[in-house]
């Protein structure tokens, strides 16, 4: 394993990851793979480890964090919490209820967010076209570390799952373009085919899942509120909605609005405290690409069918 790991080390891979940690019985191992990953970090330049359990409950997730120590981050599919294979529709309510749970139960600890992986799929298989662009504002927006897969970020979709078959069996390859065997590799196992998902087809289009993940990920990297900011939840009086705040310091507060609906939702919030939110807040990006920017009231917020709402509003003093 030490071989195999600094084989890709060299090749200049910024991190390894390991799955089913919940079965290992050596509690050194991660700690003995931890010091290969570090001889390959410099300063500028790290070099990480990250344990995956298939764990979804809290309590089970967190019981490993002292057998993963080793480990930069222990990261789960707590957020799916259903059997992908037959999945339930969760409403915004269970979601900001799973969320809270998990933060509560992690205390100092570290978070990580996932949807997808090499052992579940793609995240636009588990969730649907439909949720697809608002589980990408849920993950950019939680406290902690987001981690998405490959091609996640064009909305890319697992091949059909036969019986019995791992869904690692049946993860499609990186579209790149809609060259032959969509710029992957010269390999000819896969055939020539037009896609809108791929990478060139999403590129300079700004309604695509591209921009929207392009759009998040730059917030993510430079707002503190986003990075570092406490994590407030709302209260709303739709069901299917999913709302809370995220602030620091003297930055600028994001609020973020999730309707895991399929219909249309007028929104009234209710903060924790009246100084929590202002009377309007600007429109920094939405799941809906015809929404236009400026100003909205947060009195009369309407969220439209599956939409995720980012706004952001001035400290106040």
């Amino acid at each position: 394993m030490k071989d195999a790991m600094a084989h890709w080390l060299k090749f200049g891979v910024f991190g390894i990851q390991v799955s089913g940690v919940e079965s290992f019985t050596d509690s050194t191992l991660l700690s003995d793979w931890k010091n290969v990953t570090s001889q390959y970090s410099g300063d500028d330049d790290a070099r990480v480890l990250i344990a995956a359990t298939s764990e979804i409950t809290p309590q089970r997730i967190f019981s490993l964090l002292n057998m993963t120590e080793g480990a930069d981050l222990l990261t789960s599919q707590y957020l799916l919490g259903l059997d992908v294979d037959s999945p339930e529709r969760k409403s915004g309510d269970e979601i900001a209820r799973m969320i809270k749970n998990y933060i509560s139960a992690a205390g100092n600890r570290s978070l990580s967010w996932s949807v997808g992986g090499p052992q579940v799929g793609h995240m636009a298989s588990l969730v649907g076209e439909r949720l697809l662009r608002l589980y990408h504002v849920l993950l950019f927006t939680l406290p902690g570390t987001p981690f998405v897969d490959y091609g996640d970020e064009i909305g890319l979709e697992d091949l059909p799952k036969l019986p019995g078959q791992p869904a690692s069996f049946n993860m499609t390859r990186m579209q790149w373009n809609n060259q032959h065997n969509f710029g992957f590799s010269e390999s000819s196992q896969n055939a020539d085919s037009a896609s809108n998902v791929t990478v060139q087809s999403q590129d300079g289009d700004k309604t695509s899942v591209l921009a929207l993940f392009r759009a998040l990920s730059d917030l993510r990297g430079k707002e503190r509120s986003l990075l570092h900011g406490e994590f407030v939840s709302l209260g709303s009086d739709q069901p299917d909605v999913c709302a809370y705040l995220r602030r620091w310091d003297q930055n600028e507060r994001f609020l973020v609005l999730l309707n895991f609906g399929d219909t249309e939702s007028a929104v009234s919030l209710t903060p924790p405290k009246a100084a929590d939110l202002l009377t309007e807040a600007a429109v920094v990006l939405s799941t809906d690409p015809q929404r236009g920017e400026g100003q909205l009231s947060l009195r009369q917020l309407k969220l439209g069918a599956s939409e995720g709402l980012l706004l952001r509003f001035p400290y106040v003093a």
